[in-house]
């Protein structure tokens, strides 16, 4: 996929291109929330998010340098001592009744 998104820009059309930004765990919380409230209260209850993580912007054209998933945070157990030890990644599935998925990986 990146060599696609390189041959893109090569072509001159950049505003197909896609780059990675900062995004504000408040910001993501308050939107999955409003869509999928259970599965932020699953993640409240179970773990510590990182108050900046990463999503997809377009380089260009009409919504340049605006946010969206997926989204990935930094998270670890409620409570725990140290750093963080997963890796968060929501989704939206367009899927009626679960709107958002959420991968738990090991950093």
């Amino acid at each position: 996929m990146k060599h696609l998104f390189a041959l893109l820009l090569c072509l001159g059309l950049p505003s197909l291109a896609w780059a990675g930004g900062n995004t504000s765990w408040e910001a993501v919380h308050d939107e999955i929330k409003k869509d999928d409230p259970v599965l932020i209260a699953f993640v409240d209850k179970t773990l510590e998010v990182a108050p900046y993580g990463d999503a997809m912007r377009p380089l260009g054209g009409p919504r340049a340098s605006e946010r969206f998933a997926p989204y990935t945070f930094l998270a670890k157990p409620q409570g725990s001592k140290g750093g963080f030890v997963f890796s968060l990644t929501f989704d939206e599935t367009k899927v009626k009744g679960h709107p958002w998925t959420l991968l738990v990986q090991k950093k």
